[in-house]
């Protein structure tokens, strides 16, 4: 498991520090030219190009690391700095030097197990605490700063300092450190053949149930935070721990494993104003990504599964009959569904306009396409039940009048 800790380094030559940002910058830039612009692909090649530029100015694996960067960049037409600040730099509202500061404010190293952690940008411990040690383009030539590291990770980090990477971001006049360093994962302790927490992922919260191992509904809960979709970055990264950090609790008391949903965003809703606010204000895979983590941790075993229609599943099948809301509804779906349970679903299915089907189920009914529904028939098994149809009524014999006049 990957594990970031970000630390602040003070006291140190710090004009040469940004040098040997612009430098590395510079090089990402001209890597990635040559292999969007030159259409290289071979990692030596890109870096042979590199170095009669900046071989006088990085050492060979600083430019390695700047190659590395530019190969991660699959925009074909990146606009390095943030095109923000482009616009803002062109239009007056950003001086151009400022708009070069945030263009080049980073500097990175991967980690090398070989060398005992890492060799250009190394962590040094003492008594006295931490110094990051930067190395330069010539022999021997360091820079020394002040490294603070928060206390709570400092125990971990000395179990496994053997290899570790570090990227130095220049933010607002301050000089952050981000150290990444890879922890083993915890055997598993509490699995899915015990039962489920199912969690459906909403902008505002988690709707969570519990289930035994034959899929029956024992309990369930909405998590919510209000400010979940318009905090700030930090204080939402606050309650998205939190969140977290409950539902893997509930999994441990429980003793049971979680299933999450597999969500893939593609570009086709990017239209909807609403769909972009709940999508830039919130990112579901921030929330999924720290369950993920935060169960790693304690031995909780993961599983993620197909999340399409389980919201219409649930709906159709459980919202009336465990008086359910249609978050909790789904996250008993998912739970079912990665536990391996298929799903039988009786509906009433009525034609409506626009080539579209109504389906009726225990209380709720749902429009769906007709390709939708084609879909919808493959995932779960959906047994169609014919809407009743009144007879026309029984026709009585005729009664003659057989009276005498």
């Amino acid at each position: 498991m990957k594990t970031v800790i970000t630390g602040a380094i003070h006291n140190g030559d710090f004009d040469s520090l940004k040098q040997l940002m612009r430098d590395q910058s510079s090089c990402v830039r001209y890597a990635y030219q040559r292999i969007h612009k030159d259409k290289m692909t071979y990692k030596n090649d890109i870096v042979k190009s590199c170095k009669p530029l900046y071989m006088s100015k990085l050492n060979q694996r600083y430019i390695q690391d700047a190659v590395m960067k530019a190969k991660d960049i699959n925009q074909e037409h990146a606009l390095f700095g943030g095109k923000k600040n482009w616009k803002d730099m062109l239009s007056g509202l950003l001086p151009k030097k400022d708009w070069q500061a945030t263009r080049d404010n980073e500097v990175y190293s991967r980690g090398d197990r070989s060398k005992q952690g890492n060799p250009n940008i190394r962590v040094i411990s003492s008594p006295e605490g931490y110094r990051l040690r930067v190395g330069l383009s010539g022999p021997r030539q360091f820079l020394f700063f002040n490294l603070y590291i928060p206390e709570k990770f400092r125990e971990q980090f000395e179990l496994y300092k053997d290899c570790y990477d570090v990227r130095i971001k220049n933010k607002n006049g301050k000089f952050y450190v981000m150290i990444g360093y890879e922890i083993p994962d915890t055997p598993i302790l509490y699995k899915l053949c015990n039962g489920a927490i199912g969690v459906d992922t909403n902008p505002d919260g988690l709707g969570t149930v519990n289930i035994d191992r034959e899929g029956n509904l024992i309990s369930h809960e909405y998590l919510s935070s209000e400010r979940l979709p318009f905090a700030k970055h930090d204080k939402r990264q606050h309650d998205v721990e939190a969140l977290a950090l409950q539902v893997v609790n509930k999994a441990i008391l429980a003793n049971k494993g979680i299933v999450i949903e597999d969500l893939k965003f593609n570009d086709g809703k990017h239209g909807k104003k609403k769909f972009n606010r709940m999508r830039h204000n919130f990112i579901y895979s921030q929330l999924l990504r720290a369950i993920e983590r935060r169960a790693a941790k304690d031995g909780v075993e993961v599983k993620k599964i197909n999340p399409a229609f389980t919201s219409i599943a649930g709906i159709l099948k459980y919202q009336k009959m465990y008086s359910l809301n249609r978050h909790t509804a789904a996250a008993l779906v998912i739970g079912r569904r990665g536990m391996g349970i298929m799903e039988t679903i009786r509906v009433r299915v009525e034609n409506i306009e626009n080539k579209k089907l109504n389906l009726a189920g225990r209380g709720f009914e749902i429009a769906l396409s007709l390709k939708a529904y084609s879909y919808f028939k493959i995932l779960y098994r959906v047994l169609e039940v014919k809407t009743s149809v009144l007879t026309a009524p029984c026709l009585s014999p005729i009664q003659w009048n057989t009276g005498t006049s």
